[in-house]
């Protein structure tokens, strides 16, 4: 019986070290083919777009949808309202707290009764008026609190402009903003629902950007910095002129599990039919005179056209 289970283990020993040889070979085989397998330059190579920018926004506050302002697929700039929530308590509290902060009668019944206690005081100084020294002091007196009065009405009306900005400051989140120049891919509420702190209620996508992602071997990695620029061609356009693209990220690591970097081009598609999301293929071109080792800093991104 100690014979058999011996047997029994070796065997099961004999193929682990079986699987483990496989796959070890595997891994071995795989890096090779990335370091001898197609050259960059010689091939295309499939890839997958997505927009560049995706926003997608969340309310601050709990509340009522009130209104949504606009409609999935529809264009909007950036500051453009989205989505409006109740804000009808916040605004009539808004309302008394400027009511409240609106000081400027007082302040100038205030400053008429300084200015004119000041001449007084000046006139009967100078004519000799003030029959005691008292009465100077007084007079003094009266003209300094009329000042202090001005001052401290001054100083009540900023603190209430304060708290009018706070109500101002809380109602900016009574309204969904768009952070971009986009197009509105999906809404996410209705009107009358109840939305919570922090639930995603729109998102909003720039589609006049398009960011390709291409998975490159790692064999490939030593002659990316030659690469100047690249072409694309979207399999939805067969025939149709492949479109430049410039790099923008090349990405600092290799992805042990696949023996893949990542790197991302940027298509320009603002009037054109491409979309965000379509199948495509890359090319990239060769320079000359290039480093051929390659950059891992991000290329400078394209600039917005709009």
């Amino acid at each position: 019986m100690n014979r058999l289970r011996e047997g029994r283990e070796m065997r099961n020993t004999a193929i682990c070290v079986a699987i483990a040889c496989l796959l070890f070979a595997s891994t071995v085989h795989r890096r090779c083919l990335g370091a001898e397998g197609p050259d960059l330059f010689e091939k295309s190579w499939a890839a997958a777009s997505l927009p560049h920018r995706r926003v997608t926004l969340c309310s601050k506050v709990m509340e009522l949808v009130q209104a949504i302002e606009v409609k999935e697929g529809q264009r909007v700039s950036r500051g453009d309202v989205l989505i409006k929530l109740d804000a009808l308590k916040l605004e009539r509290q808004k309302a008394v707290a400027e009511k409240n902060a609106d000081f400027t009668a007082r302040i100038q019944s205030a400053q008429a009764k300084s200015a004119h206690l000041a001449r007084e005081f000046e006139r009967k100084d100078k004519l000799g008026e003030f029959l005691s020294e008292s009465k100077l002091d007084e007079a003094r007196t009266d003209m300094e609190l009329a000042k202090l009065e001005v001052q401290e009405l001054q100083r009540q009306q900023e603190l209430a402009k304060a708290g009018v900005g706070y109500y101002e400051a809380l109602l900016r989140d009574y309204a969904i903003v768009s952070p971009i120049d986009g197009v509105v891919s999906n809404l996410m509420v209705e009107t009358g629902e109840m939305v919570k702190e922090g639930q995603a209620v729109v998102e909003v996508i720039d589609p006049d950007t398009i960011e390709v992602r291409v998975h490159l071997p790692e064999g490939t990695l030593a002659r990316i910095g030659n690469a100047q620029g690249t072409s694309v061609t979207f399999a939805a356009f067969p025939g149709e002129p492949a479109v430049p693209g410039e790099i923008h990220f090349i990405s600092p690591d290799v992805d042990s599990s696949s023996g893949t970097f990542l790197v991302k081009i940027l298509v320009e598609a603002k009037g054109s039919q491409l979309r965000p999301g379509l199948a495509c293929q890359v090319r990239f071109a060769e320079g000359s005179g290039a480093s051929a080792t390659p950059s891992l800093e991000p290329a400078p991104a394209v600039r917005d056209s709009t």
